[in-house]
């Protein structure tokens, strides 16, 4: 009886889906990923990693691969592994992934961390001699935050580790002063409408014509907390 697979199949790789995209680092990870299907299956022979390659790479690769010439036979798995290299892999637009990488900026609701792990995704298409100064250099020019910008300009030994341990240290101050400053207005909304009161009532007759009353009872003007106490207070005075 065959074993059957321990691992879902994997989606077919579409060299169609985004024209003009450097199409040699999407076959990359795709066959990176194949090559851990394979293995977690288990399936070591060749002519079935031939087969089950062509298979799950789907009809577009497939009918790419027919007009390949010299391709091997049905047992060779490494020639139509290098075939199908040989073809994506030219199809790089080096200039295009890096232009896309100037591109990025943080968005309004992405975290450092967050743009970092995309620009490092981007990074990796793009052959930088040096994918961590330039990661650096793309937060600096194009991240949100002014102060990891004028560290990075002060200090020229900062490196990508610690422009990302400041960033984060600078979004956790932010959102804790946030919260405080939040809490500190819902304290003060509190004490406003006592603190007006106080203000009116200590103002000389003299210095205001105007008279202020109570829209709830007609009478000198209180807060909504003294009148309700009024309120039940002369309940507890009717008597039964």
């Amino acid at each position: 009886m065959a074993t059957m697979p321990i691992v879902n199949p994997m989606p077919p790789f579409d060299p169609d889906s985004d024209i003009g995209a450097n199409i040699g680092p999407k076959w990359k990870i795709w066959m990176e990923d194949f090559e851990m299907y394979i293995t977690a299956n288990g399936i070591t022979d060749k002519a079935k990693k031939r087969a089950l390659l062509l298979y799950q790479a789907g009809a577009r690769v497939r009918e790419i691969f027919r007009q390949i010439p010299d391709n091997g036979d049905d047992k060779d798995y490494d020639k139509a592994v290098e075939k199908l290299n040989e073809y994506f892999e030219p199809q790089k637009h080096r200039l295009y992934e890096v232009y896309k990488f100037r591109e990025a900026r943080q968005d309004v609701s992405e975290t450092l961390d967050q743009y970092y792990t995309r620009l490092r995704s981007l990074s990796t298409r793009c052959e930088f001699a040096d994918p961590d100064f330039e990661i650096m250099v793309q937060i600096v020019l194009c991240g949100r935050s002014s102060r990891l910008r004028k560290q990075a300009l002060r200090d020229p030994k900062l490196t990508l580790k610690d422009l990302l341990v400041l960033g984060r240290q600078c979004e956790r101050s932010r959102q804790q002063a946030a919260e405080i400053e939040e809490n500190t207005r819902n304290n003060q909304t509190g004490m406003n409408e006592d603190a007006v009161v106080d203000a009116v009532r200590n103002t000389p007759a003299e210095k205001t014509s105007q008279k202020w009353v109570c829209r709830n009872c007609g009478a000198e003007w209180h807060t909504t907390r003294e009148y309700v106490q009024q309120r039940a207070k002369n309940a507890e005075n009717v008597p039964n």
